[in-house]
Parts: structure tokens; C-alpha cells; sequence
């Protein structure tokens, strides 16, 4: 494998995401260059890109040393664990030829694996391949709830329950009653994608979120998505829901589309609205557009309580620690 600089890297991201989304066995949207790397910018530490390539099978990482003077090599994104370091692995002798190569570099002590789908033959192999080399523990289990949209948001609510549906139509009808609309704000390009956070923004002070700490309104967090959201924007993947109550939104829904999947980023609504029960709501209408636009599969993301009872399977994916002997 040859190590890229950092400009050749920069220069091959479109190649990359590509076997990223071509790639089987891995959280394809949280392995492309729209979440590693405004994650790696925002959210980790300062770490240099460790990045090499075989034809168009890629290692993607950054590495960093601790405090202790342990030398880690993560993924870009290593927050929620769920980036794949591993893209365009298709066979198992591309997973010997990568951990082959990991092992004859000395730069590290530890190496981090996320992303790998349980189940997977590419957990399957890297697993095999690192546990060969190197002393190989699951640190962690990462889940992540998918709602499977290919046979239509009828066909959805058909699979929840009865309680579900009523709590759902009450909501709705609800909302509708009180002059609740939606609205569509799809950034088209990155300053688009600016304008519309900053929006957002002012739904997202007003939740609880934000008055817990917790709001993509402070901190690195919102450093994180809001770089994201130029990024989307710039590349027409960027999808945006408000509801409004007459002049004003009172909340929104964020998330991106990459081929026939939605990855759902955030929602929040204002908090002297919350009665409406506007999660909900915003949630099911943004799969009505969803599913007219061709998206198969809606990704909630990493776990949630509410997410439970809207999802119709969890992929999972460990984290993989391998340690020198």
C-alpha cells in the first residue's frame, strides 16, 4: 500500500467516498468524507491523517498519542465509532493486504477498527486477519436503528403498533388543526447549507436541548454541524424540514441523502410548542418526502430510547482494539 500525503488525500476524496458507498459490510454514510471529516476538524483532538491506498482499496485514519505515550491509529471520526477505517475491501486477500501492511508500520501501539457491520464477512476477515497479528478485544458494541422505507410509509405504519398509530394520527391532526405547515429548506449549495443552520439555530435555542447543554447551538458539536451542513450543502445532499406556526419556525428536522439511504442528523422544536408533539409529526413527514424522492432506508443513527419504536432493525458494529504484543 502507498501512504498518501495529506493533499493527495484531499485530492482523492471523491474516489474514496466512492468505495465507501460501494463498499459492503459498513456504515457507508458515517465512512464518507460528509461525516469523517468534519468530525475529525470539530470534534477529536489534533491528530495527523494516516491514509494509504492499493489501487482503489483505502486505509483512512489519524493518528495521535496519549498523554502516556501510547500511539493510537483511529478512524476519522472515532466519537460515535462508527466510521470504517477499511473502504473498497471486496475480497478476503484485500483484508490480509491491509493488516499486512498495519503491521510493518511502526507508528503505532494501539489500533482502533469501527464501523465493521456484526455479521459482516468483512468483520469476519479484518477480525481474523488482526487477531492473527496483534492481541484483538471488542471494546464496545455500537448500534444504530434503520427504518426500511422501499415498500412505502403505509407499509411502514402498517409494522407499528396500534397505540403507535392512533398516538401518530392524533398528533398529526393535531398539529394540522392548529395551522402547523412544513416546510422544505434543502440547502443547494454551501452557503445555502450555512443560512439554513443558523435557521435551525434559532428553533434550537428555544428546545431543551439546548437549555440542558446538550443543542447543536454551542460548543464543538455545533462546530460539527455546521460544517457538515456547508459540506452537504455544497454537494445536493443536504435535506432540511421546518414546521412553522404562522411566521415562525418551531422546528426543524436535518439530515443528508446518499443514494437510497436518509441519514438523520437532528431534529429539535421549540420547547412552548412541545404539547404538539412535534418529534413525531416532523418525523413522519419527512418520510413522505423521503420515500417520493426514492430513499429505501431511513437511518436513524446511534441509539436513542424513541428511536425503538420507529426502527425496523439495529445493525450493530463492535469496536475493535489491536494491541502489539
Amino acid at each position: 500500500m502507498e501512504r498518501l500525503s495529506d493533499e493527495q488525500f484531499h485530492s482523492a476524496l471523491g474516489a474514496i467516498d466512492a468505495r465507501a458507498l460501494a463498499s459492503e459490510g459498513i456504515d457507508r454514510f458515517c465512512s464518507t468524507s460528509d461525516w469523517t471529516l468534519p468530525a475529525h476538524e470539530a470534534l477529536m483532538p489534533p491528530r495527523e491523517l494516516v491514509v494509504a491506498r492499493d489501487h482503489d482499496r483505502y486505509f483512512v485514519g489519524a493518528a495521535r498519542t496519549l498523554d502516556d505515550g501510547m500511539r493510537l491509529w483511529e478512524p476519522l471520526e472515532a466519537s460515535w465509532a462508527l466510521a470504517s477505517p477499511f473502504l473498497g475491501l471486496s475480497e478476503p486477500k484485500h483484508a490480509v493486504a491491509v493488516v499486512d501492511w498495519l503491521a510493518g508500520q511502526s507508528g503505532w501501539d494501539v489500533l482502533i477498527a469501527s464501523g465493521l457491520l456484526q455479521g459482516s464477512w468483512l468483520l469476519q476477515q479484518v477480525g481474523s486477519q488482526l487477531a492473527a497479528r496483534f492481541s484483538l478485544r471488542i471494546a464496545d458494541m455500537t448500534p444504530r436503528y434503520v427504518v426500511d422505507l422501499g415498500p412505502g410509509v403505509e407499509a411502514f405504519l402498517a409494522r407499528r403498533s396500534r397505540n403507535f398509530r392512533r398516538s401518530l394520527t392524533k398528533a398529526r391532526a393535531r398539529c394540522l388543526r392548529e395551522g402547523v405547515s412544513f416546510e422544505s429548506a434543502h440547502a443547494r449549495s454551501g452557503p445555502e447549507g450555512l443560512e439554513v443552520f443558523e435557521r435551525l439555530l434559532a428553533v434550537e435555542r428555544k428546545s431543551w436541548k439546548s437549555r440542558e447543554g446538550a443543542g447543536i447551538d454551542q460548543g464543538r458539536m455545533g462546530e460539527f454541524y455546521r460544517a457538515m451542513s456547508e459540506r452537504l450543502g455544497a454537494a445536493g445532499r443536504h435535506r432540511c424540514w421546518f414546521a412553522r406556526h404562522g411566521d415562525d419556525d418551531i422546528g426543524y428536522v436535518l439530515g443528508a441523502v446518499r443514494g437510497e439511504c436518509y441519514r438523520g442528523l437532528q431534529f429539535s422544536y421549540d420547547d412552548e410548542h412541545a404539547r404538539l408533539s412535534l418529534g413525531n409529526v416532523m418525523q413522519l413527514e419527512q418520510m413522505h418526502h423521503l420515500f417520493a424522492e426514492g430513499v429505501t432506508h431511513y437511518d436513524l443513527g446511534s441509539e436513542a430510547h424513541y428511536k425503538q419504536r420507529w426502527a425496523d432493525r439495529i445493525e450493530a458494529s463492535p469496536v475493535l482494539l489491536a494491541f502489539r504484543s
